[in-house]
């Protein structure tokens, strides 16, 4: 199932089920919010534990840790994991939750070549995870934020006779800028948790 859906952020604007006006213009916001959080995961496909298989080439003849693609990564059922064709034992790595997939024996190395490695396991988030239901919000946050401002791009305040309003902006990579598209600073400390993790050279980990 996807962070947000059409339902969900039709409840939060307050709009009836019922009420189909905006439906189509919603999906797009909808859809771009679930993209985005996807994206941040390496291209989950579903919000929920969802099977994956990545095949990995092996650049340097002493690696001895990859990354999985996807990731959170959980831990049931174990991965499966090839090399050069042969199946792993589950005793001889360990993977961790941010998808690090390490030989145990400092001795071992995967196998040099392209798509050497094959690794099939289950990323996602299982039902009441607790960064489930924040990752859910911060997606309708993005939608919404999109449906209410994308209409008034570039735009940085309106007036109509006396009334005045001045329009905030999304704040992630410089693009949201005053009244653009972008991403809602309640929406930026959640993600903040998961981008700034550290996802980087395998061997320094």
């Amino acid at each position: 199932m996807p962070f947000v859906s059409l339902a969900d952020v039709k409840a939060l604007l307050r709009i009836p089920a019922g009420d189909t006006s905006r439906d189509v213009e919603l999906q797009l916001y909808v859809d771009g919010a679930n993209a985005h959080l996807y994206s941040v995961f390496g291209g989950l496909t579903d919000s929920v534990p969802t099977s994956y298989t990545d095949k990995i080439t092996i650049e340097d003849a002493q690696t001895n840790a990859v990354w999985t693609r996807r990731w959170p990564v959980l831990s049931s059922p174990a991965p499966v994991v090839l090399d050069s064709g042969n199946v792993v034992a589950s005793t001889d790595y360990r993977v961790s939750d941010l998808g690090l997939l390490r030989l145990l024996e400092n001795f071992d190395h995967w196998s040099y070549g392209a798509d050497q490695v094959q690794v099939t396991y289950t990323a996602g988030f299982a039902a009441g995870d607790p960064a489930l239901a924040e990752l859910r919000l911060a997606a309708a946050q993005i939608a919404i934020y999109n449906a209410n401002t994308t209409t008034h791009a570039g735009m940085m305040r309106e007036r109509i006779g006396q009334y005045e309003y001045e329009l905030g902006g999304g704040t992630v990579g410089g693009a949201g800028g005053p009244g653009g598209f972008g991403i809602p600073a309640s929406a930026e400390r959640i993600l903040a948790n998961w981008t700034a993790v550290m996802r980087g050279w395998p061997n320094a980990t």
